[in-house]
């Protein structure tokens, strides 16, 4: 081709190509995204950094930019720190924000993240009035508490450790229309209490409380408990009063009380267990409890379950080796299906007398069993007194000292389908004025079936295929 046509070829090209840049322009680039700033502090630095990787500053400056996000290294970090909106302090636990006693918090912060670092010293570690992240940060040393949430607050702590290393002292605080998640956190010390709920909201999961006086306390607000682990204190492993607690495979083992309640608390329990409390297993007062595959273990002098002026659910229910009753409730209204409770001891008194042993013990109350089993109590299986009112269907009793069912003082027990094995004296026992009526009784060979106080006004009604018994003027054979 004559050099004439190879240049005429060459511009027939190029206007395509301009025609083309015409016909579709090239899309403008989005605009970049700001990056939030980055500082570096390192305590060990000299005087005179600009902030920077390679020259951090020495101290945390106060006049962080909003959304800044800090990086500090290894040293001691004098405060105490206010923070602005959006802060971002990351660091080793060997970076270490502090406050001597007299400051009101060491770090305050609206909306702020915290990672890694330890919190020290200080009447609180860390005031949270906005929404606030910890991830992996340790707190000691505080006078009142290590992490505080102000009213319309938001605290949310992952994988934190807190440590109880002064007496009064508080782990979390949550107060009235705060709101705290905790998540994979460890509380250990002589806490208080160590999450302490008034007025607000917390939620704790796949946490552990170890030598708190109170590891879980809840005052007029709400807390809800997931795979929770609670030991080695004095007082109530959790307490309630005036609000609600929800429980899911909590396990408190030691304490005064597993849990306590009082003034109109709310329970709803799952997979509870409480093992070794000084007094009681449970205990409520003018509350409302519902437990599901409950577990109470070596309970103290006041019993596996006591309910007073309260109404309290169980179902699927385990109790083993308990002091005094396995079950109490006294005035209130109590529900029980599917317990099993495996031997009760009864309690000396200081003049060698002893006294309780019974398996569920009903006392001016109202109370329906279903499926209940009582093995090696030395008081009775059931206890019905002081005007109660109690239904109990497919009853079971192995060796209950007293027998099956003790009735007296104007109480009222109606039974469906009891079975007594191996009780010292009669199944049935009606010292004085009170009613018992039972269907379907079955005793161990040999063994008695009832006693009955006629001049005292007993009255007992029997009937279904019934074991050979003496005739009384008080009870009837249907």
């Amino acid at each position: 081709m004559a050099f004439r046509d190879r240049a005429w070829a060459l511009l027939w090209v190029m206007g395509w190509a301009v025609a083309g840049c015409v016909s579709h322009p090239r899309p403008e680039l989005a605009p970049a995204v700001a990056q939030a700033p980055e500082r570096w502090v390192d305590a060990f630095a000299p005087p005179g950094g600009d902030g920077s990787q390679g020259q951090p500053f020495k101290a945390l400056p106060p006049d962080l930019a909003r959304g800044t996000r800090v990086h500090l290294r290894a040293g001691l970090y004098p405060g105490p720190f206010r923070l602005p909106p959006g802060v971002w302090l990351q660091g080793p636990k060997e970076a270490v924000l502090y406050a001597d006693g007299e400051a009101e918090a060491v770090v305050s912060a609206d909306a702020a993240t915290l990672e890694g670092v330890s919190v020290q010293g200080g009447r609180t570690g860390l005031l949270a009035s906005g929404e606030v992240r910890l991830s992996g940060v340790a707190f000691s040393g505080q006078r009142s508490a290590a992490v505080r949430v102000l009213s319309g607050g938001r605290g949310v702590l992952q994988g934190c450790a807190l440590e109880g290393s002064v007496s009064q002292t508080r782990g979390v605080v949550v107060d009235a229309s705060g709101t705290a998640q905790l998540d994979g956190c460890r509380f250990t010390g002589a806490f208080q209490r160590g999450v302490d709920v008034s007025g607000g909201r917390a939620t704790i999961e796949h946490s552990s409380f170890t030598g708190a006086v109170e590891a879980v306390h809840v005052q007029g607000g709400e807390a809800t408990l997931r795979s929770v682990d609670i030991g080695d204190g004095r007082g109530a492993g959790l307490f309630v009063a005036g609000g609600r607690l929800v429980l899911r495979a909590v396990h408190v083992t030691g304490h005064e009380f597993g849990l306590l309640t009082g003034q109109g608390a709310t329970v709803a329990a799952e997979g509870l267990v409480s093992q070794r409390a000084q007094r009681a297993g449970l205990s409520l007062v003018k509350s409302k409890g519902t437990f599901t595959h409950l577990e109470v273990v070596q309970p103290g002098s006041y019993g596996a379950v006591q309910a007073l002026d309260s109404e309290v659910t169980l179902t699927g229910a385990t109790i083993r080796q308990a002091t005094a009753a396995g079950v109490v409730v006294r005035r209130g209204r109590l529900s029980a299906t599917d317990v099993d409770i495996d031997g009760v001891a009864d309690e000396r008194e200081a003049d060698g007398s002893t006294t309780g042993g019974d398996g569920v013990h009903v006392r001016d109350a109202v109370a329906v069993l279903e499926r209940v089993t009582v093995r090696d109590a030395r008081g009775a299986g059931v206890y019905a007194t002081s005007f109660a009112q109690v239904t109990a269907v497919d009853l079971r009793c192995e060796r209950c000292q007293l027998g099956a069912l003790l009735v007296e003082r104007g109480a009222h027990l109606k039974a469906l389908h009891v079975r007594s094995v191996g009780a010292r004296g009669p199944a049935l026992v009606v010292p004085d004025q009170a009613t018992l009526e039972v269907e379907g009784l079955s005793v161990g060979t040999g063994e008695d079936v009832v006693w009955a106080e006629c001049r005292q006004g007993a009255q007992v009604s029997l009937s279904g295929s019934l074991p050979p018994l003496d005739a009384s003027a008080c009870v009837h054979v249907r």
